[in-house]
């Protein structure tokens, strides 16, 4: 997927994606997050947990369209690590 790929329009984070065209029409300089699985014990969304199982299973994990897709999956503490990164660069 590349970051000109259309946005599903009833995405739970379709108001990521409505934010940053604010951000571009304003002119504002903007760093732009989009992890697409983050993991953590503490994870309200079971999708990531069913990607696990699938992987301890043994089992294959199905890809839409072509097959060529790839996809993220990050703990919580890298993706807050990245975040920290950035802001404090941009404090500088």
């Amino acid at each position: 997927m590349l970051q000109i790929d259309a946005v599903d329009p009833k995405s739970r984070h379709k108001g990521n994606f409505k934010t940053e065209i604010l951000l571009e029409s304003k002119g504002v300089n903007y760093t732009s997050i989009r992890p697409v699985y983050i993991y953590d014990p503490l994870n309200y969304n079971p999708v990531e947990e069913w990607i696990f199982h699938r992987l301890k299973a043994g089992r294959p994990i199905p890809i839409p369209k072509s097959g060529l897709q790839v996809t993220q999956l990050g703990h919580v503490n890298v993706s807050k690590s990245v975040k920290l990164i950035i802001i404090s660069k941009s404090l500088r």
